[in-house]
């Protein structure tokens, strides 16, 4: 249970962080705007590793969260991640360039 709820924790920061990237991206001119976009595909994968480092860290301590065989559930959640992230890039990319 207490997995679940983590998961969901850091899919909603990962959302708000997402939103505000969003309004970021599109006030950006276009050299920044490219430059946010694989920043922000590889902090999706940093922060993926924080958590994956976390788990490993606090599991000797007592803190043991079981998030499945060989972490699966953290993979899902990095695919969720990538997938608010491409979505996130391509609705901004429709807005700033597509014609209206």
């Amino acid at each position: 249970m207490k997995e679940i709820l983590f998961m969901g924790f850091c899919v909603s920061l990962f959302g708000f962080g997402s939103f505000w990237l969003h309004s970021l991206m599109f006030r950006a001119g276009r050299l920044f705007f490219f430059i946010l976009c694989i920043a922000y595909i590889v902090a999706s994968f940093y922060l993926f590793s924080i958590i994956v480092y976390l788990d490993q860290a606090l599991d000797p301590g007592g803190i043991h969260f079981n998030f499945g065989h060989d972490s699966s559930m953290l993979v899902k959640m990095l695919f969720v991640w990538l997938g608010i992230a491409f979505v996130n890039i391509i609705m901004v990319c429709v807005r700033r360039f597509g014609k209206h």
